[in-house]
């Protein structure tokens, strides 16, 4: 491994990269999560050696649980905001193959002067190796680092199995039980530390953007203390309120107190929405997910500007392209229902592929369906004849056309179904 650093440090641009990674390690942010990180975890470790479940023997055990998961977690907590379901997945990950392989790696050990030596620098290298990946200019040298690392836990892992297969008697024993058993304990207690990290860096984030964007101090620290007694662990509706502070340019306390009330009672109605009449329209909470069973999530349904509204991201959609084709799903409304339904496509690489083709029209069938209660209508009608409009009852399906301004032939496709058919009222 020595070998490795030492052919890998003449290149000057992975000197300098390592030099510019140092820098940004000893960060005052960086240094205090770790080091609030390692107060948590050494209480944790305290109240398991009194109740009997880890001793001295259980050291280096830990002391790789903590460079391969507690300080790789601490810089993946964004990762909790985009996945439903990432403390679940985390617990998966704990009691399966993952503990597995680490209690594989730790039941053999090379001489304690070899180990005094390699511990700490692995340590040092595995945590560079997380900061790498939060700054675009370390990232080379991240990479290089998880190279040495990985070559130096293969070789550890073979010798490890290799030794404890010749001797079979030595490696199933309590004690080398308590080692399986001590990477699992550590990672459930370290959970509840990343959802408080998580907290604190999601609030962070969101008061950060009110500082900025409140002239008065005295308002600005108003509208934190109540946003935490309001909201406390419910970081969407934090995310929606400030979301709406912008939208709506609230600036004085009683504006505040109103938008916070705002949230809490358009999040009780989604938890039961009311019916709506078909005349009106749809029930917006229940229209905003029409189409999830196909992929595409929108966000709430809220105030903005003149109207209230609902969407997703743009989608990409067909062929692998440099631009790829792309789609996004609005809905268009009044506080109680929505009156409009909207799927706007962008084909960037004319002709329409095969691929664009089909996906839009699995999203339109699932939107007239669900939206008209329509399982028999021509797809193929509206892709050879647009424009089109037709007529159903109180509502319209409208399919339109419109080129881009470029020169590249590219155009845009919206699906539109409405109420009332009005369709010169169209967003």
């Amino acid at each position: 491994m020595l070998i490795v650093i030492a052919l890998l440090w003449c290149k000057k641009d992975i000197r300098d990269s390592f030099y510019q990674l140092i820098k940004t390690f000893f960060h005052k942010q960086i240094l205090t999560v770790l080091g609030l990180a390692v107060i948590w975890t050494s209480i944790c470790i305290a109240l398991f050696y009194e109740i009997g479940v880890w001793s001295t023997n259980n050291l280096k055990t830990t002391l790789v649980w903590v460079i391969t998961y507690a300080f790789v977690t601490i810089f993946e907590t964004h990762k909790i905001k985009n996945s439903k379901y990432y403390f679940k997945s985390q617990i998966k990950e704990t009691i399966g193959l993952s503990a597995l392989l680490t209690f594989i790696l730790e039941l053999q050990s090379f001489s304690f002067a070899i180990e005094f030596i390699i511990y700490p620098i692995i340590l040092f290298l595995g945590l560079l190796a997380v900061v790498a990946n939060t700054k675009k200019e370390t990232e080379k040298i991240g990479a290089t680092i998880k190279v040495v690392l990985g070559i130096f836990v293969i070789f550890y892992f073979s010798h490890s199995l290799v030794v404890s297969i010749m001797s079979p008697s030595v490696t199933f024993s309590w004690r080398n039980l308590t080692e399986l058993l001590t990477p699992v304990l550590l990672s459930f207690s370290f959970m509840p530390f990343i959802y408080m990290l998580y907290l604190y860096q999601s609030y962070e984030t969101n008061l950060l953007s009110l500082k900025i964007y409140f002239d008065d101090e005295a308002l600005f620290n108003y509208a934190k203390k109540l946003a935490i007694l309001f909201f406390r662990t419910d970081l969407d509706a934090l995310n929606r309120w400030v979301r709406n502070i912008h939208i709506n340019e609230i600036n004085t306390k009683e504006g505040i107190k109103v938008s916070l009330k705002d949230v809490k009672l358009r999040k009780k109605i989604e938890s039961n929405p009311p019916e709506v009449d078909n005349k009106y329209g749809w029930s917006p909470f229940l229209a905003k997910d029409f189409l999830v069973g196909k992929g595409i999530n929108t966000n709430d349904y809220h105030f903005s500007f003149d109207t209230w509204t609902s969407c997703s991201q743009m989608i990409e959609i067909g062929a692998d392209d440099l631009f790829r084709d792309n789609v996004a799903y609005y809905i268009y409304g009044d506080e109680h229902a929505a009156k409009k339904l909207k799927l706007r496509v962008h084909i960037n690489n004319p002709p329409i592929s095969n691929s664009s083709k089909n996906t839009i029209s699995v999203f339109v069938e699932e939107l007239i369906s669900k939206a008209l209660g329509d399982d028999n209508f021509n797809i193929g009608e509206l892709f050879s004849k647009v424009p089109v409009m037709i007529k159903k009852d109180n509502r319209y399906v409208s399919f339109t056309k419109e080129d881009f301004a470029s020169q590249n032939g590219g155009y845009t496709l919206e699906v539109v179904i409405g109420v009332g058919g009005d369709y010169s009222q169209e967003h």
